[in-house]
């Protein structure tokens, strides 16, 4: 009896901990009030979530933290500067930076990990060679999950970024830079 017991528990946390997923990603997808971090902060308390079985919500809520905090910078002191020296961009302000996969057809991870830059003219992927699109060419700017979506007429660009807060400020510095 004990491991129908343990089941069922196991499917209830599991129920508790998706729904909680979808409350983050839906308040991912609209504009972030102070009183709606709190209560997720609060409903993540209420759920007893540690590392061992709520890694992915902690770091969710994590990158909603930080894309608040970016959303308030920025409101107060314009876009972000980040400080590099790559070549690739040289001459150009970049607004973000962060280690990234390509990826390649249907989501596939096609092996080419590099640094992706946001510069206020463009997107570019630095790895074994460089990909860039200039922001006019980008019609549609999106993110699922850990991954940010930038599509154009003719082209599609996919980047997996290392957490949830890097994908989350990408996708939300894509739209006001494109």
């Amino acid at each position: 009896m004990r491991w129908l017991f343990g089941r069922s528990t196991d499917r209830a946390r599991e129920a508790e901990l998706s729904s909680f997923r979808a409350e983050l990603e839906a308040a991912a997808q609209r504009d972030l009030q102070n009183g709606l971090l709190g209560l997720l902060a609060q409903r993540a308390d209420e759920l007893r979530l540690t590392e061992d079985d709520g890694a992915l919500e902690l770091e969710m809520l994590d990158g909603l933290q930080q894309l608040a905090g970016l959303v308030q910078l920025v409101e107060r002191d314009g876009l972000p500067l980040v400080e590099t020296q790559h070549r690739v961009i040289a001459g150009e302000p970049c607004r973000f930076s962060a280690s990234a996969t390509r990826l390649g057809e249907a989501g596939g991870g096609d092996g080419t990990s590099g640094r992706l830059f946001l510069t206020d003219r463009r997107t570019v992927f630095l790895g074994p060679s460089v990909t860039s699109a200039p922001w006019p060419s980008i019609a549609h700017v999106g993110r699922a999950g850990r991954d940010l979506l930038l599509s154009g007429a003719s082209s599609r660009l996919e980047f997996r970024l290392n957490t949830f807060a890097d994908a989350m400020r990408a996708a939300w510095l894509s739209e006001r830079l494109r």
